[in-house]
């Protein structure tokens, strides 16, 4: 059986080997790449363009479930120095506690008013700390609302960040929440109920 057809399209193979598969900020990448004719000889002399993208790459460890590895960029937290394998290792971090504070004001808009929330930061505590395997560091907040631990190494422009909520009975100022348009706070708890205590 033979099959007749006017014009076949050239048909390649490519392949992209690029070295270091793992890259740190500032570094270089470079990338090997051949392109084979599937019925014939390497395809020598073609022009080409080329789209080149890195993705970020989550980092977990396996002995330390639940902690928080992610690049963004409260009361007893544990925070851990680890190397790229996941073995504890010794380091200093820059650490930071930030309140976030909602300035809300109340805007006209034609015939009606609404409100208009504007998230503010304010930090509340940053200090080097010398992490060896799992460091805590406490903190008591003094408001309810909305906190974030950022830790980095020292004179980072990048950090790994952490939110908490916290929640009390008569310290919650006018601008620890977001207020939406309808004048409402909405409050989500993280269960379903809780024991007293």
């Amino acid at each position: 059986q033979v099959s007749v057809e006017e014009f076949i399209p050239d048909r390649l193979k490519v392949t992209v080997a690029a070295a270091p598969t793992t890259v740190r900020p500032a570094e270089t990448v470079n990338a090997k790449i051949t392109a084979l004719n599937l019925f014939g000889p390497p395809a020598a002399g073609r022009k080409f363009e080329v789209e080149f993208s890195l993705k970020a790459k989550s980092f977990s460890a396996k002995e330390y479930p639940g902690y928080n590895f992610d690049i963004q960029a409260g009361s007893g937290r544990s925070f851990v120095a680890l190397t790229p394998t996941g073995k504890p290792t010794v380091a200093t971090a820059q650490v930071t506690i930030v309140r976030k504070l909602w300035e809300t004001v109340l805007e006209r808009q034609g015939d009606r008013y609404v409100y208009n929330s504007q998230k503010r930061e304010e930090v509340l505590l940053s200090k080097q700390m010398k992490l060896s395997g799992v460091s805590k560091i406490s903190f008591r907040p003094q408001y309810s609302g909305e906190y974030e631990v950022r830790i980095m190494r020292p004179e980072a422009s990048s950090y790994v960040a952490e939110y908490f909520y916290a929640y009390g009975s008569g310290d919650t100022a006018g601008n620890s929440f977001e207020v939406n348009n309808e004048g409402e706070v909405i409050i989500e708890a993280d269960k379903p109920k809780y024991e007293p205590g």
